[in-house]
């Protein structure tokens, strides 16, 4: 009776609930005469809302884009009276600096202070340690849950929980290695050696006593396990996409980037060396040069199966570009290479 249009509504929606019957035109009339407002009621709601019209008199209806200024921020956005009504038009703005003041607080308490803006809680954040200076790149989420996290203050770590006298350190090397000079002062400094079985001089590098306390005969020409030095080896450049890293590291057979590629690794670079002990001290020098610079190794020790967990980098961190580059210039210029394969997407 009030549009014309043919309808079927039930006798409880009409009498009982009190809806109308016309679920047609007449409803959507309803609706829109109880969103019509004048210019002055809706920048008023809008003001209500927490956002102040740019130009009151543009009102373009509730559920058209209208521009507004945050009344905290004073950032401009476009919103729709509709949704300032419901709540659901926060400013974006005031809720990232809200997010970002209370991340910044976290990393500041734990002695990590951001270089860079905030973007989301599980990125590397750029970030300096105010304990030892050095520039390091943990997820905010990693702080919030962990506490500080720093590569060098954890190498600092280790190093004080592995100290030992020059007389300690000479009792836990094997009889059949003889220590060429006083001991470095850390499990993981190369240690000039000379070993009495087969009359071999380590000195390019030394042998890290974290190596040889754990090997047996402690020699690596010696031993039968691992990877034997003495014989021919290569040093490895890989890509794992799913996990967003990459993985560089040493072995004498094609086993060790069979297992890798099993695991979904992909080769990216592939250096020959007539001795496997060549291959080590360019690998020695690609852990520096990225630990060097604040990054430290993404994966877990049950992410990598097969090992070598301590050599890999996010891709967030660095390019394989950048690690390839290095590698093929430092690898180019090693004793004992024999040749040079890179393996560009095999």
């Amino acid at each position: 009776m009030n549009c014309g249009e043919l309808r079927t509504p039930t006798y409880k929606r009409v009498y009982t609930l009190r809806q109308g019957p016309c679920n047609g035109l007449c409803r959507a009339e309803k609706i829109s005469k109880s969103r019509k407002f004048s210019p002055a009621v809706a920048a008023a709601l809008m003001r209500k809302g927490g956002w102040e019209p740019l130009i009151e008199a543009d009102y373009p209806g509730a559920n058209s884009p209208w521009s507004c200024r945050c009344t905290t921020c004073k950032t401009v956005y476009s919103k729709q009276l509709g949704n300032v009504r419901d709540r659901r038009a926060a400013c974006r703005n005031c809720i990232e600096i809200a997010m970002s003041e209370g991340a910044y607080d976290v990393m500041i308490a734990a002695d990590l202070e951001p270089q860079v803006p905030f973007r989301r809680s599980a990125a590397p954040w750029l970030s300096k340690c105010l304990r030892t200076g050095a520039l390091t790149s943990p997820a905010h989420s990693n702080i919030k849950r962990s506490g500080h996290q720093c590569v060098p203050c954890g190498l600092r770590k280790m190093s004080a929980a592995s100290q030992h006298s020059d007389a300690e350190a000479r009792s836990r090397v094997p009889t059949n290695l003889i220590p060429q000079e006083a001991y470095p002062g850390n499990v993981l400094l190369p240690w000039k050696m000379f070993c009495t079985d087969c009359e071999t001089l380590h000195d390019n590098p030394g042998l890290r006593l974290s190596n040889v306390s754990r090997r047996g005969s402690g020699c690596p020409n010696c031993g039968h396990h691992g990877i034997e030095l003495g014989k021919p080896g290569y040093l490895y450049l890989i890509v794992h996409t799913g996990l967003n890293a990459l993985k560089w590291g040493i072995a004498n057979g094609p086993l060790r980037l069979k297992q890798h590629r099993g695991q979904g690794w992909t080769p990216h670079g592939q250096w020959m060396y007539d001795k496997a002990i060549h291959a080590r001290s360019v690998e020695r020098q690609v852990d520096d040069w990225v630990k060097g610079q604040g990054i430290g190794p993404p994966l877990t020790v049950d992410q990598m199966p097969y090992g070598g967990y301590s050599e890999t980098a996010s891709l967030s961190e660095i390019s394989v570009a950048t690690v390839l580059a290095y590698m093929t210039d430092i690898a180019g210029g090693s004793t004992g290479l024999f040749a040079t394969v890179p393996l560009a997407n095999p």
